[in-house]
């Protein structure tokens, strides 16, 4: 499972990224070329799970998808400015998140 705050998960909003998800009825993990769109709150009694609103680069839909923070395993920010300002990171690796 990804390490997100809501901090962190407000400033990939927009980013475009490479996930590898990993769910309990899947015993393979599987790998997601996306744009983050929005990111969903828990609120007690309503929204258990914090998740991502994403678009799927590569199925296209009209409205996003839910991507629940518990589902992520690695999370890479592609072509993002943010990777440059990481001193961790070259460039052109992007941002990952485990």
């Amino acid at each position: 499972m990804a390490k997100l705050d809501l901090t962190q998960a407000a400033d990939l909003i927009g980013s475009y990224v490479l996930v590898e998800t990993v769910c309990d009825s899947e015993p393979i993990p599987e790998q997601y070329c996306m744009q983050l769109v929005g990111v969903v709150p828990p609120l007690a009694g309503v929204i258990e799970h914090p998740y991502f609103l994403v678009m799927d680069l590569l199925a296209p839909s009209k409205f996003p998808e839910e991507l629940f923070w518990h589902n992520i395993q690695s999370l890479i920010v592609l072509g993002s400015e943010v990777a440059s300002a990481r001193k961790e990171l070259m460039p052109e690796e992007g941002i990952m998140i485990c």
